[in-house]
């Protein structure tokens, strides 16, 4: 036990070392990262989430992006209980019990058809509104970009998922490869026009990544959505 409070305490002592001036220190590692995930995502995520966009047709595919979102849910009022947002928490528990039942299981969103907006949050969160800064600029193997508070905050919020609690680690582990195609495919488009427009396509991920932190921050309190760098197509020169 001592040895993980021992490395959160460390990671958490980390968050505290990147300035405005230097929000990248490990540059060399995160590049040496980055190319790495760069193979990966031209050798085999791109492929298959192309494969997954021609063989899967479109309401299929909004009704996995709507399961998978339910899955996520006890992240989301776990989190906005700690974080005190008593309305985000209601909302949450009730989109929650909805689409479970309402949405068969999470496969559509029969929860927003009764106003119950969804609104994703993340134990990095969490430890901002406790008054933990972001951190480092990190590249996390397959993950993608991330700060020291985000990466932290991966872990709290794996327990909170239900498939972690199965007997099996498959469940948990085709989630997050399923995920990974989910989220792909959605942005694929925009990916591409990234490597095609970009001289330093690490540069411009993280000038994107660390842009989007800030004005969620300054915007809401919060830096919940790490994932959701491509959910809008950005300019690129």
């Amino acid at each position: 036990m001592a040895r993980p409070v021992a490395i959160l305490a460390l990671a958490l002592t980390l968050a505290g070392c990147a300035t405005a001036e230097d929000p990248d220190p490990w540059e060399p590692v995160n590049r040496a990262i980055f190319s790495f995930n760069e193979v990966a995502d031209r050798a085999v995520l791109t492929p298959v989430s192309r494969g997954y966009q021609a063989v899967v047709p479109e309401p299929v595919r909004d009704s996995v992006t709507n399961f998978l979102g339910n899955l996520r849910e006890p992240t989301n009022f776990v989190n906005l209980a700690l974080q005190g947002e008593r309305e985000g928490f209601g909302t949450s528990v009730g989109r929650f019990f909805i689409n479970t039942t309402l949405g068969v299981g999470g496969l559509f969103d029969a929860a927003s058809a009764f106003g119950y907006q969804k609104q994703e949050t993340r134990f990095g969160a969490t430890l901002q509104k406790w008054g933990v800064g972001p951190g480092p600029y990190v590249v996390l193997p397959l993950f993608g970009p991330d700060v020291v508070r985000g990466a932290v905050g991966r872990v709290p919020d794996m327990t909170l998922n239900p498939t972690f609690y199965m007997s099996s680690d498959w469940p948990w582990i085709t989630q997050r490869v399923t995920e990974g195609i989910d989220f792909h495919s959605r942005n694929m488009a925009v990916i591409e026009d990234l490597r095609r427009g970009s001289v330093d396509m690490y540069a411009t991920v993280r000038s994107i990544y660390l842009q989007r932190l800030g004005a969620e921050i300054a915007g809401s309190g919060s830096d919940a959505q790490y994932d959701a760098i491509f959910e809008e197509e950005p300019d690129v020169e």
